[in-house]
Order: structure tokens, then C-alpha cells, then sequence
């Protein structure tokens, strides 16, 4: 019997998807010692069972649920072979839900389905195993429902939605909120105004939303009372989603995405965002509240990376933004609640799959901030957002999730492994077109590193004050410089200065 939880799950995908008979995945698993230290999927695929189509979809769908397969070690023993009854113990209990979708695995991979309800799990001889069955070709045409899409299709009322996200794109808007008893409203350039003078009701707002979701998506809203999750249009637009219940009702926000990642250039991003792209190794941290473009930013710089170098990229995100598509690197991009239970969880596996860039969406807690630490120290470099408004705020929040016996040594380790600290405000313009960019970059040097190490953060002002020319640049001194140069006015300058006196 197999205990490996990948196996498991790779054995339903294939039963349930018509690949491969009970009896064709019992010899195999009774054949254990023919694998020459292969994996399952790699065995299949060398023997021809599989093809490679299908081999490709497996893995990905496997792993996206947290899981990986590791190399078989047969040892020698006398004793007689334990007989398998894998095919019986994961056929027990499948239950085909019953949707016009394939559905998702749930977390557990127990009893949930991945076809619709139109197959029926065939009775299987369990005294076949004696025979030698002929090995079966993998399917061509059908192996696409391996891997369900993640395009949306409106029903119903859900495209009233999609027209009203369409022109939120086209007025370069920013955010789309649907609420019940109040119209729908957009945000731009900062302010929130309404689309038109139409209140929605509850169930107005309950059926645009849900007739945009799959089943396995309004299964899990209905348990969870709230989804994020990245809604896909079929032409290539995508916008960050969120839906909860509230008082009134279910109410939405929808973040515009861009169908491609924006470059460093066109966002006017300093110098130095470029340089922190090109360390190999270390941690590289974007801040700032919500809704300052940290997304945005990262998205940048993996496309720098993607153009630059030959690495490969893992992102973690929740959920998935901006599409990033291979150029001169592989690009493997991860949902949270679709593709892994967890930032900690995604991170360890991700460990095992050979990165160079590591992209964490949030640093939430301890242990994925741990991970990411380690896996900067190991020879990664990782890139993450925190939403925290200075440098050294940035640093103080990452060491104080730590127990105070151990907040000495991460001081340690941050200090090494740090190499850059990015802090980003959006500030109204003063002719209000949109929103200016304010930036605060902390870059690694000995006397930052000493400061970190010695708990002396409170000095890391002066310390970017007196490390202009390493490119260092203070949140005040941007915010002043904006003020210069008439882009923003005296009263927002001296909203977002911390010594608002000194703005003359």
C-alpha cells in the first residue's frame, strides 16, 4: 500500500480522467522495484504509459495542491511483499459533484471530484492483476480536463458585470465596487464616485456575482462568506477580485489589472529599483499601505528579471495579478487557495524546485517570514511586500514577529541578507490628473547592516540621509521634491511629510 499522498492523488487524477485503468496503475504500483529510482509520473512517462501532455498537466495539478513526489528507494528484504490495495482504498468514497465545470480537489484530495457527473467509476476485476494488461495510450483530445480553465463565463446577470468592469477599464479606473442599496462605484485617481444613479438591491448584487463564479468558487464563498480570487476575461483582461458578506448583503471590489506587466521605465521608478534586480541572492522588500502600487512595482521588476536573466521564477501571490509569460527565464506562478494552502506552504515547496527568484506576495506571518529569510540566506533571491510605511518600521516588523529569545539572531540574518527596502506612497497631483509617486529606498551597507544588528533602526533616517550618493533616498526628501517641482501642492505635501512644518 502507498502512503505517499502525491501518488494518491495522481492515481485519482488518472482513474477519474479515463487515462488509465484500476488494474494498469496496480501493476504498476505492484512493480515498484522496475522504476530504476523514478518517480511515478516519471515511470509512467518513460514507459509510454503516459504521454507527455498529460504527464506535464498531472504534475502541476499534483503539485498545486502542496504536494511532490519524490524518488523511489526499493530495499532489498527477504520478507514477501506487502500485497497492494492502493485501487481499492482511493476509489472508496469519490463522490462526481455534480457541475457543468471540472471541479477542484479539496484540500484534504478525500471526496471531491475532478469530471462532471457523466462518469461513472468502472467495476474492475480485482483477480486482473494477474494477467499482463496491455499498456494503454495516453488520451490526446480529452486530457484537457486534467486541468480546469480559469476563464470566466458569465451567465445571467454576471454580464452586467463584466460590462461594467470593461468600462471601469476603459476609463482607467482603478477599482470597481458593487454594494447592495447603493449604486455601483468606481475609483479614480484616488477618489471613489459613482458609476450612475441606479441602486442595486441585494439580489441584483447576489446574481452578478455569483453568475461569474464556478461551482467549486460559490461552494467555497457560501462556507467561507468571502473569496479572493482573479477574475479572467477570454480577452486576456484580469482584474484582482474580492467578495464578502456583509451587512446588506454580498458586496465585490474589483482591482483593473493590466494585461501586461508594466516595465521600470514606464513606471518612472528610480535607478536603484533596477540595481535590486540584478543581486543573485538576498531580500528585497516593496512597502507601503494599500493600494500604493506595490503589486505593480514587483510585477516591474520580475519583468526586468524575465528580460535580463536565465533563471527560473517562482511567484506566490493571492491571487494571481499580472501574467508573467516566459522570455529569457521559466516563470512558474502560484495561486493562494487555488494552487497551495499557504504562503509557508508554497515557500517550502518551492524550495525543492530549483528557483533563483522567489516572489512572495505578503509576508504575513511568522513562518512564511522565516522561510523567506532562510531561502535568502540559502542562495535565492526573494522579493515580498509588507505593508508597513518606513524603513525602519519595515525592519522592526519583521524582527518583532519573532520570540524575544530569538529576535537577536534574525537581526543577524536580516542584517545579511537584506540588500534593498522600498517604501511607496501615492499622493494626489496638484492639477489632478492621477496620483505622483513617492518612494523611500534603503539600500544595504555596512552601517545599515550595523544599525539592524545592534537595534539602533530609529538611526536609518540619517543613515539614507547622509547615503544619497549610494542612492539612498528618504520619504521626506520625495515627498519635498514633488512639492518643488509643482506636482503636488503645499497641503498635500505637508498631509504626507512627517514634519509638516518644514514644508515652506
Amino acid at each position: 500500500m502507498t502512503d505517499d499522498p502525491a501518488e494518491k492523488l495522481l492515481c485519482k487524477l488518472l482513474i477519474h480522467n479515463k487515462v488509465l485503468e484500476k488494474a494498469e496503475i496496480k501493476k504498476v504500483l505492484l512493480n515498484r522495484e522496475n522504476w530504476d529510482g523514478a518517480t511515478l509520473p516519471e515511470h509512467l512517462l518513460k514507459s509510454g504509459t503516459i504521454k507527455q501532455s498529460v504527464h506535464d498537466k498531472a504534475i502541476k495539478f499534483v503539485e498545486s495542491k502542496g504536494e511532490s513526489f519524490a524518488a523511489v528507494v526499493v530495499e532489498e528484504s527477504e520478507e514477501e511483499p506487502l500485497e497492494l490495495d492502493v485501487i481499492d482504498e482511493i476509489g472508496d468514497g469519490l463522490a462526481i459533484q455534480e457541475s457543468e465545470e471540472p471541479a477542484m480537489l479539496s484540500d484534504d484530495h478525500d471526496d471531491s471530484a475532478i469530471l462532471p457527473n457523466e462518469y461513472e467509476e468502472p467495476e474492475v476485476d480485482t483477480n486482473a492483476v494477474t494477467s499482463e494488461p496491455e499498456v494503454s495510450s495516453a488520451i490526446t483530445e480529452s486530457d484537457e480536463s486534467l486541468i480546469p480553465s480559469n476563464i470566466c463565463e458569465p451567465r445571467g446577470e454576471g454580464k452586467k458585470l463584466i460590462t461594467l468592469l470593461m468600462k471601469a477599464r476603459e476609463d482607467d479606473c482603478s477599482d470597481l465596487h458593487i454594494s447592495p442599496e447603493t449604486p455601483a462605484f468606481v475609483r479614480k485617481n484616488g477618489d471613489i464616485t459613482r458609476v450612475d444613479e441606479k441602486t442595486l438591491s441585494p439580489s441584483d448584487c447576489e446574481a452578478m456575482l455569483f453568475d461569474c463564479l464556478t461551482e467549486f468558487q460559490k461552494e467555497k464563498l457560501k462556507n467561507e462568506l468571502q473569496l479572493d480570487f482573479s477574475l479572467e476575461l477570454p480577452d486576456g483582461g484580469r482584474f484582482r477580485s474580492n467578495i464578502v458578506r456583509q451587512r446588506t448583503g454580498w458586496t465585490g471590489c474589483f482591482r483593473i489589472v493590466a494585461k501586461e506587466p508594466p516595465s521600470i521605465e514606464s513606471m518612472n521608478l528610480p535607478k536603484q529599483i533596477k540595481q535590486l534586480t540584478e543581486y543573485p541572492t538576498g531580500l528585497v522588500l516593496i512597502t507601503g499601505p494599500m493600494g500604493s502600487g506595490k503589486t505593480t512595482t514587483l510585477a516591474a521588476m520580475i519583468d526586468m528579471i524575465n528580460e535580463k536573466r536565465k533563471d527560473h521564477i517562482i511567484t506566490l501571490e493571492d491571487p494571481i495579478e499580472f501574467r508573467q509569460h516566459g522570455k529569457n527565464c521559466q516563470v512558474s506562478q502560484r495561486s493562494l487557495g487555488t494552487h497551495t494552502l499557504s504562503y509557508a506552504n508554497a515557500l517550502k515547496g518551492a524550495l525543492r524546485q530549483d528557483p533563483d527568484v522567489i516572489l512572495v506576495g505578503e509576508l504575513r506571518d511568522l513562518e512564511t517570514i522565516s522561510i523567506a529569510i532562510t531561502a535568502a540566506e540559502t542562495g535565492h533571491l526573494v522579493l515580498a511586500s509588507l505593508h508597513t510605511k518606513s524603513a525602519d518600521r519595515t525592519i522592526d516588523r519583521i524582527v518583532g514577529v519573532f520570540p524575544p529569545d530569538q529576535q537577536a539572531q534574525i537581526r543577524v540574518m536580516v542584517a545579511e541578507s537584506f540588500r534593498g527596502i522600498v517604501c511607496q506612497q501615492l499622493v494626489p497631483k496638484a492639477d489632478g490628473s492621477g496620483r505622483a509617486l513617492a518612494i523611500e529606498v534603503l539600500m544595504s551597507n555596512t552601517g545599515v547592516r550595523k544599525m539592524i544588528v545592534d537595534n539602533r533602526t530609529y538611526m536609518l533616517d540619517s543613515a539614507m540621509q547622509t547615503g544619497k550618493k549610494q542612492g539612498m533616498i528618504r520619504m521626506d526628501d520625495s515627498i519635498e521634491q514633488l512639492y518643488s517641482d509643482k506636482v503636488i501642492t503645499k497641503e498635500v505635501a505637508k498631509l504626507f511629510h512627517r514634519n509638516p512644518n518644514k514644508i515652506n
